[in-house]
């Protein structure tokens, strides 16, 4: 019979144990997790403003990415990039900023096959596993991904007229798409009886058209913008406009960013510095009246008959594209961003400077995603800025 010692009666907090003494809260795993289930409910809200074929894409870029990983496992021999659900999160977070088709004068088009595959194939490939694996890893893998389907597919990624389901027929198989002039907001309008989903403009797109310049009248530019061309706010928080199938509900967005703040996994500032920056920006960078006008500065600032149409239009600039998924999901990775506190507040808010410059003048859509593979680049430097000086060097 085994002798009791005094070892034995020492509480647990008391036993000594091998390194490291200190636990850390949650695994990667844990975590890892907690993020598939925040991005799968920005993903089931798109599928049900999109309809299910959005399903089809998300499904085949997180079975491409669960795929690659185990490919590129056994290729190099056995060396772990890191876990299948980590490689499932980069393929549905790259399902986030993909469109589920677009439509010209012959009707409704799905987004081809070779979109999400190629996109999920090169985010694990190239943008994780090239790259040095898990942890090591330079820009995000997903926005590598979805930059490579954007060279590749230029057409399929950025179509002008997008297909949003109407508020009674979520969740549709197969969109039967209507364009109508009436139009008054998806909360609103009502569907002629063989339509299923309207023909609708991404909110950013009329944006950009203020830094081009729209026509010059007798009535501020952003007045006639607001009121006859952008969709009723309301609409950008239901999800009910143009564009990717993770971008357009902001309320499940916030909703899942303050699920992670909550648990730990994300600090509040980083996603808060890229949407106050953001709106700084919007409301400073100038607009202009007519193509041939000079630069309008403070559009943020404008009012009409009392109305502050300055801060609606800040509001649009937030929650119109994909800003909201960027800043909450994106740039809040932990390994393409930076450690220190002060280097995730210069880190999010060059990122939301970067996006709203890049959106209004930049050369291509998706300015959020660019502005964060860019600010990805300098990860390493804000990191050796900012870090702590120990005492005594």
């Amino acid at each position: 019979m085994r002798r009791s010692t005094d070892q034995d009666k020492r509480p647990a907090w008391l036993e000594i144990r091998p390194a490291p003494h200190l636990g850390g809260g949650d695994s990667f795993a844990q975590m890892t997790r907690s993020m598939l289930i925040v991005v799968g409910l920005a993903g089931l809200a798109g599928v049900a403003v999109f309809g299910l074929m959005a399903a089809i894409w998300l499904a085949v870029a997180v079975g491409t990415a669960v795929v690659a990983e185990w490919a590129y496992v056994q290729l190099t021999g056995g060396r772990v990039t890191a876990t299948y659900d980590h490689a499932a999160l980069m393929g549905l977070l790259l399902g986030l900023t993909l469109p589920v088709g677009w439509v010209d004068d012959a009707g409704f088009h799905p987004l081809g096959w070779a979109v999400p595959l190629i996109g999920a194939l090169v985010a694990i490939v190239v943008g994780k596993g090239l790259m040095g694996g898990m942890g090591n890893y330079l820009w995000h893998p997903a926005l590598v991904g979805r930059a490579a389907t954007e060279l590749l597919y230029d057409q399929q990624m950025h179509p002008e007229r997008w297909v949003v389901l109407g508020r009674n027929h979520l969740f549709a198989a197969v969109p039967k798409p209507v364009e109508s002039i009436e139009y008054a907001g998806w909360r609103i309008s009502q569907l002629p009886a063989d339509a299923n989903a309207w023909v609708l403009r991404r909110p950013v797109e009329w944006l950009r058209q203020l830094a081009d310049g729209l026509p010059a009248g007798d009535e501020s530019p952003l007045t006639v913008l607001i009121r006859d061309h952008l969709p009723p706010w309301e609409d950008l928080l239901l999800g009910g406009v143009g564009g990717g199938i993770g971008e357009t509900c902001t309320i499940a967005l916030i909703v899942g960013g303050l699920y992670l703040v909550y648990r730990g996994y994300v600090r509040w500032y980083q996603p808060m510095s890229v949407i106050v920056a953001a709106a700084v920006a919007a409301a400073v960078l100038p607009i202009r009246i007519g193509p041939a006008a000079s630069f309008d500065w403070l559009p943020g600032l404008q009012t009409d008959a009392g109305l502050p149409i300055g801060a609606i239009y800040v509001l649009y600039h937030l929650t119109g594209g994909e800003l909201m998924l960027a800043a909450l999901l994106f740039a809040t990775d932990t390994v393409a961003s930076p450690c220190t506190a002060r280097g995730q507040v210069i880190f999010g808010a060059a990122i939301g400077v970067l996006a709203i410059a890049l959106r209004l003048y930049g050369p291509m859509p998706g300015s959020c995603y660019w502005a964060i593979l860019i600010m990805n680049t300098f990860v390493g430097l804000i990191d050796r800025r900012t870090k702590r000086r120990v005492m005594g060097t």
